[in-house]
């Protein structure tokens, strides 16, 4: 029930660029949404979504590892023994460190490239990416 204009100031904080059509979308179904919030103010969101044989969790964007971890936890656990993704980025340790507290296992590593300088991105905020294919 976020407001959108809310929503898409959460994911331009870690997006470059502005992707409110898409966001739309996203969090429509099959796809479920969460928003965490602190004192009435956003500072996370994280969406699931079925995939072929299991839910792919992405985007997960949070404030800090605490709330990344709120959030993934309460996106599964409608889910009874379902296999789980989430794309974590190497560029945010705290991530990689969330996953792995949390039982899950590297299954592939990906490296994103840029043939200019990367974007400027708030990758600290970046727990789950939205998809390998969309970043």
């Amino acid at each position: 029930d976020i407001p959108m204009p809310r929503l898409q100031a959460l994911d331009r904080c870690c997006f470059p660029a502005p992707r409110a059509a898409f966001l739309r979308r996203w969090i429509g179904p099959p796809h479920r949404a969460l928003v965490a919030e602190h004192d009435g103010v956003a500072v996370g969101f994280g969406v699931i979504r079925p995939c072929h044989d299991a839910h792919r969790v992405g985007p997960l964007v949070a404030r800090d590892a605490r709330t990344a971890r709120g959030l993934l936890r309460a996106l599964v656990a409608p889910l009874e023994d379902a296999w789980v993704l989430l794309d974590v980025p190497d560029a945010n340790p705290a991530a990689t460190a969330l996953a792995a507290r949390l039982g899950m296992a590297p299954v592939m590593r990906r490296t994103r490239m840029y043939t200019g300088p990367p974007p400027t991105i708030g990758i600290e905020r970046v727990y789950g990416v939205t998809t390998l294919d969309l970043g």
